[in-house]
C-alpha cells in the first residue's frame, strides 16, 4: 500500500493553490488573493484539513481495493470494485 499521500494545499479564501512563504514556512500568503497564514504553513495545514482528510481517504479505499484484488486474482473471476 502507497504510504504517501499528498494532495494540494488551497487557500481558504479564494481557492488558489500559489503560496509564497519564507524560509522556514511561519509566514505563508497566497498569491492570488494576498491573504497572510501568520502562523505559517501549520495554519494552511489546519485550514485544508478536512480536504487532506478526504482526500486519504479516497486514496486509501482505493489502495485497499487494489491489494484484496491482487490477493484474489487467482481465484477466478472474482473482483471487487
Amino acid at each position: 500500500m502507497d504510504k504517501n499521500y499528498k494532495g494540494n494545499l488551497l487557500c481558504p479564501t479564494c481557492g488558489g493553490g500559489d503560496f509564497e512563504c519564507n524560509e522556514d514556512k511561519s509566514f505563508v500568503k497566497c498569491k492570488r488573493c494576498g491573504r497572510e497564514f501568520h502562523r505559517g504553513y501549520d495554519e494552511l495545514l489546519k485550514s485544508n484539513q478536512s480536504r487532506i482528510n478526504s482526500i486519504i481517504k479516497d486514496k486509501v479505499e482505493k489502495d485497499i481495493v487494489d491489494d484484496i484484488n491482487k490477493a484474489i486474482k487467482g481465484f477466478g473471476n472474482i473482483k471487487l470494485k
